[in-house]
């Protein structure tokens, strides 16, 4: 049987959206305490804040919980805010972002039509919320395993963590597909790793790499990701 690997965040559930709305209502609940706060500008340097710690995560670095807490303390401007303290702050914003998930809309049209086939998730996040998510957007089911970056101390575009997931599936590199919406990460590194990678492109971008690309999950075709692949 088929195996399809899957990126979660902005590949399933549009979690560019959801942080954005999140960021622009927890900014306005905590305006009175963040320094030089814009509304206008405030998802901006939310995302921006975000990222330089989640990157830090997925090097080892850090822990995911102190990730979140670094967000909190870089956004106040404060790194004296006890974690008691900036662990309920963060709540906040979870609960924001956490309301704000939604499936994309060619999500469960992808499943119906690749019904033959078997799914699992590799995601660079958090095992606990990954799994949640799917749970809390009715998909959890579908998924025969799910693997994080924190589960496993590996990230993406590391091979190793492309061949956890195949040895977990059961199936070789050639006989198996990942789709995500980051080239580098998730399309060029499940090809480097011997896998069939396939770009999301949801924002039809031009970028100059020979890999086989797909602008919703409609569109995808085994077939032509295998031929693509072996081609290129």
């Amino acid at each position: 049987m088929t195996m399809i690997l899957l990126d979660i965040d902005d590949t399933l559930i549009d979690h560019s959206k959801a942080e954005r709305v999140a960021s622009i209502e927890f900014g306005k609940e905590f305006r009175d305490e963040i320094p030089d706060y814009l509304e206008n500008r405030f998802a901006d340097k939310w995302r921006e804040e975000s990222q330089r710690h989640i990157d830090r995560f997925l090097r080892g670095e850090i822990s995911f919980q102190e990730q979140r807490r670094r967000r909190i303390r870089g956004i106040f401007e404060d790194e004296s805010i006890s974690d008691k303290k900036v662990d309920r702050i963060f709540e906040s914003y979870l609960q924001y972002y956490e309301n704000s998930w939604e499936l994309f809309s060619d999500v469960m049209s992808f499943f119906i039509s690749n019904k033959k086939c078997e799914f699992a998730v590799l995601s660079d996040g958090a095992q606990q919320q990954q799994e949640w998510k799917l749970e809390k957007t009715g998909i959890r089911s579908v998924f025969k395993f799910v693997i994080t970056a924190e589960s496993t101390g590996l990230s993406k575009p590391d091979p190793a963590f492309f061949a956890k997931a195949c040895a977990l599936a059961k199936t070789s590199p050639s006989e198996t597909f990942y789709i995500g919406d980051n080239v580098t990460k998730d399309a060029l590194g499940a090809a480097n790793a011997g896998l069939n990678g396939v770009w999301l492109n949801r924002k039809s971008k031009h970028v100059e790499f020979d890999i086989y690309s797909i602008e919703t999950l409609s569109d995808f075709v085994p077939g032509e990701a295998i031929r693509s692949t072996r081609t290129s």
